[in-house]
Formats: C-alpha cells, structure tokens, sequence
C-alpha cells in the first residue's frame, strides 16, 4: 500500500473507531447498517484495504460528513 492510500485508510478507520465507541457498535453491526460486506469493511478497519468511492460515499453518508471530511487527517467531524 502506498504511503497516501496508507493514510486514508488511517484516517477512515479512526473516524469510524471513534462512531463505534460512541454508539457502542461492533465493526459488524455497523457494517450491516452501513449495507456493507462484512469482509471489506472488517479489512478496512484492519487498514488491509483501501476503501472504494462507493463504500467511502456510503460510509460519510451515514455519519454526515462529506468524502472530504472523512479522509482528512485534518478535519475532525463531529460524529
């Protein structure tokens, strides 16, 4: 993985991390409620797998963020 998409990955998996803590949800359950496949969102939060525009588009969607929130390491949103 490169060192940008390596960075992406962080910076989606911490922000999703943090929504887990806070709503006390498991990577699967919010995998499900998310419509995502289990096994691609479980890698992304393993920072296995750099997410595709369809999964990041979904992922800020559901915690009210732009695309651009969500992959910054210097924006925090407010989840």
């Amino acid at each position: 993985m490169l060192e940008n998409e390596l960075e992406l990955v962080n910076n989606v998996a911490l922000k999703l991390e943090i929504y887990m803590q806070r709503n006390k949800q498991t990577i699967f359950s919010i995998a499900k409620k998310m419509n995502i496949d289990r096994q691609p969102f479980y890698r992304i939060m393993n920072r296995k797998n750099v997410p595709t525009i369809s999964s990041l588009f979904i992922i800020a969607n559901n915690l009210n963020c732009s695309i651009q929130e969500l992959i910054s390491k210097h924006i925090f949103i407010d989840i």
